[in-house]
């Protein structure tokens, strides 16, 4: 009688450890993928806050250059041309010295980077950010050194967006008490709260000579 060999195989246990080591690391996989998206989402909006950040300051740069060498700003036209930059407001830099170091808000709904919030058919886009601007008078000396002093603009901006687990449909949303509310060294903490996250900006603008 001929002797069967036994023959090899693997067993219903080792076949689990398999599926289970398996599964681990499509896991671990699944994880590092969605880090790295959330990462670069971080990374997207942080720009996009920066890029309408920088753009805001200059605007308010260019209205504010129409003060000429007075003791009080007195404002004046909105010196921009084609569409009104800001929904909110056609005279930002006007409202801010009237309303000093009071935050003023720039849009009614979260804009894009690019400032703008609707297509050219008129539908919603769906920005992500919104701005608000405060300042006031401030004295700096001039360059020469002397002990005279001309008045100045301080101008700061605050670029507003929602985490990864928050929306903002509005910038009524916001709460402009919180924009800088926190410790000296990490402002707008109120906000982190919230799910929102905020990125501060800011110049100052001399007056012309008349």
């Amino acid at each position: 009688m001929k002797k069967m060999r036994p023959q090899s195989g693997y067993t219903l246990m080792e076949v689990l450890i398999a599926m289970v080591v398996l599964m681990l690391a499509f896991v671990a996989l699944i994880s590092v993928q969605t880090n790295a998206l959330q990462g670069y989402i971080s990374a997207r909006d942080n720009t996009d806050a920066a890029e309408l950040g920088r753009r805001v300051v200059e605007l308010l740069t260019i209205e504010a250059l129409q003060w000429r060498g007075t003791s009080s700003y007195s404002g004046g036209s909105a010196p921009y041309s084609g569409e009104e930059p800001f929904s909110a407001t056609s005279t930002p830099v006007a409202d801010i010295v009237s309303n000093e170091w009071t935050w003023v808000k720039l849009y009614d709904k979260p804009v894009s980077p690019e400032m703008s919030s609707e297509s050219d058919n008129g539908n919603f886009l769906g920005g992500k950010l919104c701005a608000f601007a405060r300042g006031g008078k401030m004295d700096v000396n001039l360059p020469s050194g002397t002990t005279d002093f001309t008045p100045a603009l301080q101008l700061q901006v605050a670029v507003v967006y929602p985490g990864p687990h928050a929306t903002l449909t509005s910038c009524d949303d916001v709460t402009t008490a919180n924009l800088d509310n926190g410790s000296d060294s990490y402002p707008g903490e109120s906000l982190e709260a919230e799910g929102l996250r905020v990125q501060h900006f800011a110049t100052i603008v001399q007056p012309r000579p008349q």
